[in-house]
């Protein structure tokens, strides 16, 4: 990550009329150290805060930028975030990467979305450090058993759900047409997890919702197709 911004920082500087070529400096390696040095102290500021989900869990692919987001979040008041923008970028393994900002609202008081949103997130790190640790071996096994059954209709799937926190939802099954049907553990209470660390998860399903079915466009009679139009998008 730390890479990725220095790149954005050695094209700040290209951009603004130094003679310098972007793509002589790909693979000079005394460029990339300077740069890296030179945008140490502003990756800790505006960056590092946001790789607290990535250092602890690693990478869940998809989720990933979704948990930075959560990260930086977490880690700062409704005041310190109100007005600011965010940059999320995104990568995969190839060649292919997303950039976007987000412009968090102005409204930071008492009760208000920011305020609520920063909230649930509040206990994020005492999440991450009330996670049970277990031997290499069983989250092998772990691994395979989902290897062997993601793909399975008719299934209930097979293991404990005592670890996990208060309120996560998680699959109880999945029907012949691969319809599938969660419940959710029992919510404690609202506030941060350290008010709960103490209590017993409930393993008692307290809810219990089929996932949303996908929509299938309706094909549209005859008498109905001429009346059918195709908009670009530029109206």
């Amino acid at each position: 990550m730390q890479v990725c911004f220095k790149c954005l920082c050695l094209i700040d500087v290209i951009s603004i009329g130094r003679d310098v070529k972007l793509e002589n400096t790909y693979f000079d390696r005394d460029v990339e150290k300077a740069f890296l040095k030179a945008s140490s102290d502003m990756f800790n500021r505006k960056t590092k805060a946001s790789l607290l989900v990535s250092r602890e869990n690693g990478n869940m692919y998809t989720p990933s930028v979704y948990g930075c987001l959560a990260s930086v979040i977490a880690q700062h008041s409704p005041q310190e975030l109100a007005g600011q923008r965010i940059g999320v970028f995104s990568y995969g393994s190839g060649f292919a990467a997303t950039l976007y900002s987000i412009r968090v609202t102005q409204d930071a008081t008492p009760g208000s979305s920011l305020d609520r949103l920063t909230s649930s997130l509040s206990d994020l790190k005492a999440r991450l450090d009330s996670r049970r640790n277990v031997s290499p071996s069983v989250f092998a096994d772990n691994m395979k058993l989902r290897e062997d059954t993601h793909h399975l209709a008719n299934y209930i799937p097979q293991g404990s759900v005592d670890d996990l926190f208060s309120g996560t939802w998680y699959l109880v099954r999945v029907d012949e047409k691969h319809r599938r049907y969660y419940a959710r553990t029992s919510v404690l209470n609202d506030g941060p997890l350290e008010a709960v660390l103490e209590s017993v998860h409930s393993t008692n399903a307290n809810e219990h919702f089929p996932s949303p079915a996908k929509k299938v466009p309706r094909i549209p009679t005859a008498s109905e197709a001429e009346a059918i139009s195709v908009s670009n998008g530029e109206h």
